[in-house]
């Protein structure tokens, strides 16, 4: 970058920017956080109901239907978690998107070009198709889960 001064508008856009760059950070890490605590909740809940759905865990009320219960409980908080997954993800790339749209303006094109080269519409898709691969994988082991005990 040149030495000389900001304008008042060139400031407020790179303040903009270091904003922008603050909540994809934010956001990020929210997905991530989501993914790997909630993930983990609900594979302790599946746990359970397929435990005591199979009489592996001797309860006061060994019944398959309390298992089937939880299992479907379990599910109903994975569609919860994957809902709150899905609005920080939209989040996320509404802020990098405002990132880059900064960097392509005139005033810091070539000089702010972070967000440009660690991102692209492909590894959005990517990120995007693995992070829901894996839901629909807990999706399909529940459902499977669910067959065999009725």
């Amino acid at each position: 970058m040149d030495n000389a001064p900001l304008t008042k508008d060139e400031y407020l856009l790179l303040e903009d920017w270091k904003m922008a760059k603050s909540k994809i950070e934010f956001f990020d890490d929210i997905v991530m956080r989501t993914r790997v605590q909630g993930l983990s909740i609900f594979s302790a809940i599946q746990a359970v109901g397929f435990l005591i759905s199979n009489n592996i865990v001797q309860a006061r009320f060994n019944d398959a239907s309390i298992g089937i219960a939880i299992i479907i409980a379990g599910l109903i908080y994975l569609t919860a978690i994957l809902c709150l997954d899905i609005l920080h993800y939209l989040l996320l790339v509404k802020a990098r998107n405002r990132a880059k749209e900064i960097e392509l303006s005139p005033v810091f094109k070539g000089k702010l070009m972070i967000t440009q080269n660690l991102s692209s519409h492909g590894l959005t898709i990517l990120h995007a198709m693995g992070g829901y691969g894996i839901y629909f994988a807990f999706y399909l082991v529940s459902i499977v889960l669910l067959a065999n005990i009725i």
